[in-house]
């Protein structure tokens, strides 16, 4: 079962992504407090991130720029998931690396699609480079 990590500052919002997320067979953590990622991350590893851009402690875009400065968490797909949605808005997020931007509120086909797919991206990945 492949785990997904959700950061999203809002706990309602996080929670009705975690039950479509673990009634499509994902296991789902959310995190609500971005900046408790770094001791977060010391003991669970996530195999696909979906993060909010805005949040009070912390940006989406430090969220990931964090990830992309540790060799062990740089590879986990990160999509983010906003209700920033002007085309300079996603424009910047995929600037910073995410794999995905997709904005709010969300289509349930279109993000599981997402999800999917960058989770089979992955598994090709690894097992080319194994």
């Amino acid at each position: 079962m492949n785990n997904i990590l959700i950061i999203e500052d809002s706990l309602e919002i996080g929670e009705l992504l975690q039950e479509l997320l673990i009634t499509n067979n994902y296991s789902v953590e959310i995190l609500t407090e971005p900046v408790k990622l770094p001791n977060y991350l010391k003991n669970y590893i996530p195999d696909l991130i979906i993060c909010d851009v805005v949040m009070p402690s912390m940006s989406g875009y430090q969220v990931l720029q964090y990830l992309k400065e540790e060799d062990v968490h740089k590879k986990i797909p990160f999509i983010f998931l906003s209700a920033k949605v002007e085309e300079e808005d996603i424009a910047k997020g995929l600037s910073y690396g995410a794999a995905a931007y997709l904005t709010k509120p969300y289509r349930s086909k279109i993000l599981l699609g997402k999800v999917e797919e960058l989770l089979e991206r992955k598994k090709n990945f690894q097992a080319v480079n194994n």
